[in-house]
């Protein structure tokens, strides 16, 4: 992702977000169409189909004075992500305040070949991040199962809601999810469990798993962050999926002074706290990592190389927090 947000409204009105394909939209109507399908949310919250497609008009852009196309908001499976708002006591206020009544909203795009986008909200507490077809097929595939298990106590970061806007006859997929990195961080991380290619580069602010040099020490709720993670990479295993990422903050102050309902945080010092999630959980093992493996064994250990088998990686991803996050 690029290093510095970009407010919004201060944008280039001509670019376009690289997804692959020419777009044909760029990306201020593509976000008022958002803000759209966003003011809506509350309204059509109950809808109870698994595929409900909603009609949503023209949208006028002050910014270039047009309107953007005519375009539709399909919500994917709504009831069972409507459980997993109500059972983590998400306020459909919040993206009213957070995302369409404000222009303060950042934008990034990611730094590799997809260019997906990402818009952080006002107060950057929420993230709307674009997703691939692939992506979206996995997870309306896995959604009731998913929410299910999220619903209850979980690492894995929620996903709010799945939705897709058809513009021109071209789909963005988002979803709507919590920023992890709330406060005063100082460090953060991006964990696989694997050495082979884990090493960041000078310009990048995340590091990885070789220039991780501490371990974080949870006393005693050791015991119950094995427990629980046991059962996440079980279910994440039985789903299929691999290539994920233990995502870790760390911050400076009291982790009071900072309200983060979901994501995970603990106090580790008088100084520090920490919080982490599990993310980026939509990638199967598919003939492309096949052959990822193949070629990379010739220049890693082949036990050391990401693209693992759903079940050797949850084990080796287990086995490498455990020693992490020590007693």
């Amino acid at each position: 992702m690029k290093s510095l947000l970009t407010p919004l409204h201060s944008m280039l009105t001509n670019l376009k977000p690289k997804i692959g394909s020419p777009i044909t939209i760029t990306v201020k109507p593509l976000f008022r169409t958002l803000q759209l399908a966003l003011s809506l949310f509350s309204t059509i919250d109950n809808y109870p189909k698994t595929n409900q497609i909603f009609d949503l008009g023209l949208a006028f852009d002050p910014d270039t004075e047009l309107y953007t196309p005519q375009a539709q908001l399909t919500l994917h499976f709504n009831e069972s992500f409507r459980k997993l708002r109500l059972s983590r006591h998400f306020q459909n206020e919040l993206i009213n305040a957070e995302f369409v009544e404000t222009a303060d909203v950042g934008f990034a795009q990611s730094e590799g070949k997809s260019g997906l986008l990402f818009f952080f909200s006002a107060t950057t507490r929420f993230l709307l991040k674009q997703i691939k077809n692939s992506e979206l097929a996995i997870l309306t595939k896995i959604s009731r199962e998913y929410c299910d298990h999220v619903c209850q106590n979980s690492f894995i970061i929620p996903y709010y809601t799945v939705f897709t806007l058809k513009i021109n006859g071209e789909n963005y997929h988002f979803t709507l999810m919590d920023n992890a990195f709330l406060g005063d961080i100082k460090y953060k991380y991006d964990l696989k469990g694997s050495t082979a290619g884990r090493t960041s580069k000078p310009n990048e602010s995340t590091m990885k798993d070789n220039n991780l040099d501490r371990k974080f020490s949870l006393g005693l709720y050791r015991r119950e962050f094995g427990h629980q993670l046991a059962s996440d990479i079980e279910k994440l295993t039985k789903w299929g999926l691999l290539d994920y990422s233990m995502l870790i903050g760390v911050f400076a102050g009291d982790r009071k002074n900072y309200q983060i309902p979901v994501i995970q945080s603990i106090q580790i010092s008088e100084t520090e706290y920490i919080s982490f999630a599990i993310i980026d959980i939509l990638t199967v093992y598919t003939r492309r990592k096949t052959l990822e493996r193949f070629f990379k064994q010739f220049t890693s250990d082949l036990k050391q190389i990401s693209a693992q088998k759903p079940q050797v990686y949850g084990q080796r991803f287990e086995e490498r927090m455990l020693r992490v996050f020590a007693k």
